[in-house]
């Protein structure tokens, strides 16, 4: 499925509830720190995560990073669907998770740590939302033995996935570009 069907098939799906959240550090104002997503404890099958939710303090904040195993074995998810607030997806994120099989990353994702995929045996496609010079500015930390590939969604300004690390061959990475 291209990144124009998926985004049909997406577009009216709501902000998952059931997320778990914690700031992203220490500061003499807390109340205005911005949130990481640390666990799911929904059994949705497709998860889109929330630009912003309230904090503890009553205060919308941005969710700017998934946390290091927060989607761990969630034996139900097939699609996850990342908000533009995100900046980076930490080691083994989404690690275990055998039904997913689609997942939207934004431009706006610096880092992409080790085995985030790991074990995502049904993982197909991983749609990025910049350019192929965006892609090529994504820290993507790796095993020796994980390579990527891929090719851009066709008519998009991208043309070639560069060859750099990535997860495993099997998965699709497609980019797009929703203005030019």
């Amino acid at each position: 499925m291209d990144f124009y069907e998926y985004s049909e098939k997406i577009k009216e799906i709501a902000p998952a509830e059931g997320l778990a959240y914690h700031t992203t550090g220490f500061c003499l104002r807390p109340s205005v720190l911005p949130l990481v997503l640390v666990s799911s404890d929904g059994d949705g099958e497709i998860i889109r995560v929330p630009a912003q939710v309230k904090n503890s303090f009553g205060n919308e904040v941005n969710v700017v990073a998934v946390a290091r195993s927060a989607f761990t074995d969630n034996k139900t998810v097939t699609d996850i669907i990342l908000p533009a607030s995100i900046e980076r997806i930490e080691a083994g994120a989404f690690a275990g998770c055998e039904k997913l099989q689609n997942i939207t990353i934004p431009k706006g994702v610096t880092r992409i740590s080790a085995g985030t995929f790991s074990g995502c045996i049904s993982l197909q496609n991983v749609y990025y939302e910049g350019s192929r010079a965006d892609w090529e500015r994504v820290e993507i930390a790796h095993d020796k033995h994980e390579i990527e590939f891929g090719t851009d969604v066709p008519g998009t300004p991208a043309a070639t996935v560069p060859r750099k690390a990535n997860w495993a061959t099997r998965y699709s990475i497609q980019l797009w570009r929703l203005s030019a």
